[in-house]
C-alpha cells in the first residue's frame, strides 16, 4: 500500500491561487453571473420581509388601544347606525370616531376643475400617457377631520366652503401627488377640483393589504366628502379608542360575534389582526412564492454556474489530481481543494450582488422619493442568500468532485478523457434526466388539478426538477448533436468529420459545462420571452372589439340623449352599453363575494349586437331566449372554470345600496351559456369601469333592458363602435402606416375630435335628480365625456407597453448569455490544448492555422447547437409550467383567473439567436487565434513553443 503525505494549509492556499489564477477570465464571469443571481434572490428576499409579520409588529399601524371598524362590503359600504351607539355605551370604549368615505375618479387637473390635457397625454415621468383610470380611488373623511398617518409635509385637509377639495395622500404614491398638484375628481355629485396640499407617511409593511388599502386611503375633509357624494352618508369606518390595552381582546370576543347578523360585511381590526393579514394575504402569499421560486432557481442557476467553470476545467482537474495524488496527496486533500475553490468564487459573486443591490437601491431611492421606505435586505435575507449560492455552487461541483475521488494514478486515461466513459455517463445521466422528468409528472398527476398543492408542487418539485433535468440532459445532448451534425458542419467548415466528432463527444464533461454555460442565460431568455407573451396574450383585445369606448361619466346617459347621440352623423354604428359593477355571492367553496361586472348588452337578441363572443358551452337558441326573458345570463368562462360553473347553475347577482330583510339585495338568474370575452378584462381594466376599486373576477352578461329592470341605472353609460371618415370607407384604425409618436399623437387628436363631437350633443352641466347605487336622491351638478382608443390597447399590449417591458425583462439573461462567452471560449481553448499532439501532427501534414480556426469554429457550432436545444427545452418547460401556476393562483389576485395559453413568439427571440451566435464566433475566434500562435514542434512536444 502507498502512503500519503498530508499536505498542509499553506500547500492548499498555494493550490487555490494557482487554480484562481489559471483562468482569471473565467472566474470573473462566474463570479458575475452568481452577483446577478443573487441580486434577484436579495430583491426577491427584501420584498417578502417587507410583507412579513414580523414587520407589520415592528411598525405598528394601529395603537395599542385602538381598533377599527371598517364596513367591507363594496355594494352596501355603510356601518349600522345602531351598533355604533351600543359600542359607544360600552364600558370598554374610551372614544369612537367615525369617518364617512367617498369614491371618485381622480385624474391630473386644473384650478377651474377641468382636465389637465398635457399631464394626462404626457408620456413623460408623471404623465398619464393617455390611459385613462379604471376605478373610483377611495377618499376617508374623519368627523373630527383629523386625518390619520404622520404628516411629513404640508398639512391638513380643511373643508374651506366654496373651495377646491383639499387631499392629504401617502407619501409612498408615486407620480403625480406632489402637493400643490390640480387635480378632478369625479365624484357621484359631479365634476370638481381638488388640490393635494399635505404628504402623510404610513407604516409601508402594510401596503399590500385590504387593510392598508383602507386605512392609507386618500382623506379629505368631512364637508369635501358631503360635496363629492351629494349630501351626508352613513358612515363606512370607525376607530375605536378603549380605556386600557388589556382590554382588546375581550371587545372583540364581545362584538366579533354580532357582526355577521347585521347588514352588509363589517370588520374589526386590531394590530394582530393587521399583522395576519400581512401574513396571509393573498398578495402576501404570491410574494413568498416567488421568493421560494427565486430561492429555487438562484441554486440551480448557482449550481449550473458551478458545473460550467467546474466542468470546463475537467482536464486540467485530472492533470492536477493525478500529479497531486503521485505526490503523496489523500482523495480529501484533492476533494477540500475543490470545494474550497468552489466556494471562494460564490463568495466572490456575492460580495458583488451585495454592491449592486444596495447600490442600485440607492440610486432608484434617489430618483424615485416614494421608495424611501421601501425595505432593504436584512442581516437574515443576506446569511440565508448566501447559503443558497454556495449550497448551489457546491452542488454544480458534485461532478468534479466524484472524479477527484475516482483518479487513478496508474491509469493516465482518466474520466475527464476516456471516450468509453464519456458516452457511459452521458447515458447514465439521461436515465437520471428521465427519472426526474417522469417523477414531476407522477407529482403533478396525483395533485388535484387547479388546486393550491398542485400549485406548490410546480414550484418546489416542476421547477427545480425540469431545471435539473435540462442539466443532465446535457452530455447526451452534446453526443447526439454531434452523431447528427458533425458531417454536415464538417463539411459547411471543411475540416474532417472524425476529428470534429472526436473533439465534441469524447469530452463529456468540458462539452456539457460549456453546454451549461450557454443555457443558463439562454434558457432563462427564452423562459422569459415565452412566459411573458403567453401572459400578454391571454389580455389581448379581441380584434372585432370596436375601436372607440366613450364613457359618460358620472351617471351616463337617459333615453333621449341616448338616441339623440347615436342619430349624430359618423356615430351610426356606436352601441349603447350599460355597465354595472357589483359582485356575485360567494360560492359553496368561498367566504367572500367576487367583485363582478354586469354587462347589459343592447340588441344581443336580433343579433345587431357587435359585442364579440365565442360561446363555450350551451345552446346558441336556448342561451338567445333565456337572455332575451330576463332570466339568464351569460358567464364569462375564466370565472366558470375557476368556479366550478356550469350551463344550467344558477348565480346571484348584488343589487347595490339595496337592502330586503335586512341583507343585500340579490338578483338570481340562470347560467343559459359560458362565454369567452377576449379582450374585455383589458377593455374594462381602465375607462372608469371599477367604480368600488376591484377588479373583476367574473363577468356577466344580461340584456340591457333586464340591467334597467333590476338595477337602478341610467339608459347607457358607454358606447362603443367605429368611426368612418366617409360612408364607403374602412374604419379607421391605430397606427395604419405611421411610427409610434406620429400615431400616438394622431389618435389623441382623434379621441378629442370624438370628445368634442359627443359633448356638444349633451347638455353635460345640466342639473340631474338620481340616487346613486339606489341610495338617496341627490342632484348631479355636472359630467365629463372621455374616449379611450381600444385599438391603442390592442396595439401597445404586445408592442412597446407591454411586450416592450417583457422584452426589456430579456437584457438580465442576455447579459448572463453574455458572460458564458468566456465560459465558451476557455472550453474551445482547453479542448484543442488537450488535443495538442494530434493537432501537432495535422499541423505537420499541412493543417494551417486557418485549418485550426476552422475546426475551432466547427466545434463551436455543434456546442452551440446542443446548448439551444437545451436552452429551449429548459425555456419553454419552465414557462409552461409557471403558465400553469398562473392559472392556478391568478385568479385569487388582481388580474383574475386568467388561463393562458403557451406562446412562442418567434421575433421576440432574435436578440437571443443573435447574441447566441456572437457568443459562438467571438469563442471560437478566440480559441483558434490561441491556439494558432503554437508552432507545429509546440504542439507535438505539449509545451507553448510560439511560431
Amino acid at each position: 500500500m502507498t502512503s500519503r503525505t498530508k499536505l498542509h494549509v499553506p500547500a492548499l492556499l498555494v493550490l487555490l491561487k494557482a487554480n484562481l489564477r489559471s483562468h482569471p477570465a473565467r472566474h470573473l464571469a462566474a463570479m458575475v453571473a452568481i452577483a446577478a443571481t443573487a441580486a434577484v434572490l436579495l430583491s426577491a428576499l427584501a420584498g417578502r420581509n417587507a410583507v412579513s409579520g414580523s414587520a407589520a409588529a415592528n411598525d405598528p399601524v394601529l395603537g395599542d388601544r385602538e381598533i377599527h371598524l371598517a364596513a367591507t362590503d363594496t355594494v352596501f359600504p355603510y356601518l349600522d347606525e345602531s351598533l355604533l351607539r351600543e359600542m359607544r355605551r360600552d364600558p370598554l370604549v374610551a372614544e369612537l370616531h367615525t369617518a364617512v368615505s367617498a369614491r371618485a375618479v381622480e385624474m391630473p387637473g386644473t384650478m377651474q376643475g377641468t382636465l389637465d390635457e398635457d399631464g394626462f397625454y404626457s408620456q413623460e415621468q408623471g404623465g398619464m400617457g393617455g390611459w385613462i383610470v379604471g376605478r373610483r380611488d377611495n377618499f376617508l373623511a374623519w368627523d373630527d377631520d383629523q386625518p390619520g398617518g404622520v404628516l411629513v409635509a404640508g398639512q391638513r385637509p380643511t373643508g374651506k366652503p366654496g373651495g377646491p377639495i383639499e387631499i392629504s395622500v401617502p407619501v409612498q404614491l408615486p407620480f403625480g401627488k406632489k402637493l400643490g398638484s390640480w387635480r378632478r375628481l369625479e365624484g357621484d355629485s359631479g365634476v370638481h377640483a381638488a388640490q393635494v396640499v399635505g404628504q402623510v407617511r404610513f407604516p409601508a409593511s402594510i401596503l399590500m393589504t385590504p387593510q392598508g388599502a383602507r386605512i392609507m386611503a386618500r382623506q379629505i375633509s368631512r364637508a369635501a366628502a358631503e360635496v363629492l357624494n351629494g349630501g351626508p352618508r352613513p358612515p363606512s369606518d370607525a376607530r375605536i379608542h378603549l380605556r386600557a390595552p388589556g382590554e382588546i381582546d375581550a371587545f372583540l370576543a364581545r362584538w366579533r360575534e354580532r357582526l355577521p347578523s347585521l347588514p352588509g360585511r363589517m370588520e374589526l381590526w386590531d394590530n394582530n389582526f393587521i399583522q395576519q393579514s400581512v401574513t396571509y394575504s393573498a398578495a402576501a402569499q404570491s410574494i413568498r412564492m416567488a421568493a421560494v421560486a427565486a430561492v429555487l432557481m438562484a441554486c440551480v442557476c448557482a449550481a449550473c454556474i458551478g458545473l460550467a467553470v467546474q466542468g470546463n476545467a475537467a482536464r486540467e482537474r485530472a492533470a492536477q489530481g493525478q500529479l497531486l495524488r503521485s505526490l503523496g496527496a489523500g482523495r480529501g486533500m484533492i476533494i477540500t481543494l475543490l470545494v474550497i475553490e468552489a466556494v471562494a468564487v460564490a463568495c466572490g459573486g456575492f460580495v458583488l450582488a451585495l454592491a449592486f443591490c444596495w447600490g442600485g437601491l440607492s440610486v432608484a431611492r434617489a430618483w424615485f422619493p416614494f421608495l424611501a421606505s421601501s425595505p432593504s435586505p436584512g442581516a437574515l435575507q443576506v446569511v440565508l442568500a448566501l447559503g443558497v449560492i454556495v449550497a448551489g455552487v457546491l452542488a454544480g461541483s458534485v461532478g468534479p468532485v466524484i472524479s477527484a475521488w475516482s483518479i487513478d494514478t496508474t491509469n493516465p486515461a482518466t474520466a475527464a478523457t476516456d471516450p468509453e466513459r464519456a458516452r457511459l455517463w452521458s447515458r447514465r445521466a439521461a436515465l437520471a434526466s428521465a427519472a426526474v422528468v417522469l417523477f414531476v409528472t407522477l407529482a403533478l398527476i396525483v395533485t388535484p388539478a387547479g388546486s393550491f398543492e398542485r400549485s406548490r408542487v410546480l414550484l418546489w418539485i416542476g421547477l427545480p426538477g425540469v431545471a435539473l433535468a435540462c442539466v443532465l440532459i446535457a452530455p447526451l445532448a452534446v453526443r447526439l448533436t454531434a452523431a447528427l451534425l458533425a458531417r454536415p458542419v464538417a463539411w459547411a467548415t471543411r475540416v474532417e468529420p472524425l476529428v470534429l466528432f472526436d473533439q465534441v463527444a469524447a469530452d463529456g464533461p468540458r462539452s456539457a459545462g460549456a453546454i451549461v454555460a450557454i443555457a443558463v442565460g439562454l434558457g432563462t431568455f427564452v423562459w422569459v420571452m415565452c412566459w411573458g407573451a403567453s401572459m400578454l396574450n391571454s389580455f389581448v383585445i379581441d380584434e372585432r372589439l370596436p375601436r372607440w369606448l366613450i364613457s359618460v361619466h358620472p351617471y351616463g346617459l337617459d333615453r333621449s340623449e341616448t338616441e339623440t347621440v347615436l342619430k349624430a352623423a359618423g356615430l351610426e354604428e356606436f352601441e349603447p352599453l350599460t355597465l354595472v359593477d357589483t359582485r356575485l355571492s360567494p360560492g359553496p367553496r368561498r367566504d367572500t363575494p367576487i367583485p363582478t361586472l354586469l354587462i347589459g348588452v343592447h340588441g344581443l337578441r336580433e343579433g345587431s349586437s357587435r359585442i364579440p363572443f365565442t360561446l363555450v358551452a350551451g345552446n346558441l337558441d336556448s342561451v338567445m331566449t333565456d337572455v332575451d326573458n330576463g332570466t339568464g345570463c351569460l358567464l364569462s368562462d375564466w370565472y366558470a372554470h375557476s368556479a366550478n360553473v356550469a350551463v344550467g347553475d344558477e348565480v346571484s347577482v348584488a343589487v347595490p345600496g339595496r337592502l330586503e330583510n335586512g341583507s343585500v339585495l340579490h338578483r338570481t338568474y340562470r347560467v343559459a351559456g359560458i362565454v369567452e370575452l377576449r379582450g374585455w378584462r383589458m377593455a374594462t381594466k381602465q375607462n372608469k369601469v371599477r367604480l368600488r376599486g376591484d377588479k373583476h373576477r367574473a363577468m356577466v352578461v344580461l340584456d340591457a333592458k333586464t340591467v334597467r329592470r333590476d338595477f337602478f341605472v341610467s339608459d347607457a353609460n358607454y358606447l362603443l363602435g367605429w368611426t368612418r371618415p366617409a360612408a364607403s370607407a374602412p374604419p379607421s384604425r391605430y397606427g395604419a402606416g405611421t411610427a409610434e409618436p406620429e400615431s400616438y399623437q394622431v389618435s389623441r387628436g382623434e379621441r378629442l375630435d370624438l370628445e368634442r363631437q359627443v359633448s356638444a350633443l349633451l347638455d353635460l352641466d345640466r342639473p340631474i335628480r338620481y340616487s346613486p347605487d339606489g341610495g338617496a336622491e341627490i342632484t348631479l351638478s355636472s359630467r365629463v365625456v372621455q374616449v379611450d382608443d381600444l385599438d391603442r390597447a390592442r396595439s401597445e399590449l404586445l408592442g412597446n407597453w407591454g411586450g416592450g417591458a417583457v422584452r426589456k425583462m430579456g437584457w438580465l439573461p442576455m447579459m448572463a448569455l453574455a458572460i458564458s462567452l468566456f465560459s465558451v471560449a476557455g472550453s474551445l481553448a482547453v479542448s484543442l490544448q488537450a488535443r495538442s499532439r494530434e493537432l501537432g501532427i495535422l499541423r505537420s501534414c499541412g493543417m494551417t492555422r486557418f485549418g485550426l480556426l476552422r475546426l475551432a469554429i466547427a466545434e463551436s457550432v455543434l456546442v452551440t447547437l446542443a446548448a439551444v436545444v437545451v436552452a429551449g427545452l429548459f425555456g419553454a418547460g419552465q414557462a409552461w409550467l409557471m403558465l400553469q401556476l398562473a392559472s392556478i393562483i391568478g385568479y385569487h389576485l388582481d388580474f383574475a383567473g386568467i388561463r393562458p395559453e403557451f406562446t412562442v413568439p418567434w421575433e421576440w427571440m432574435v436578440p437571443g439567436a443573435l447574441m447566441t451566435a456572437a457568443v459562438c464566433g467571438l469563442a471560437a475566434l478566440w480559441a483558434g487565434w490561441r491556439i494558432g500562435r503554437l508552432a507545429p514542434a509546440g504542439l507535438l512536444s505539449g509545451s507553448m513553443i510560439r511560431s
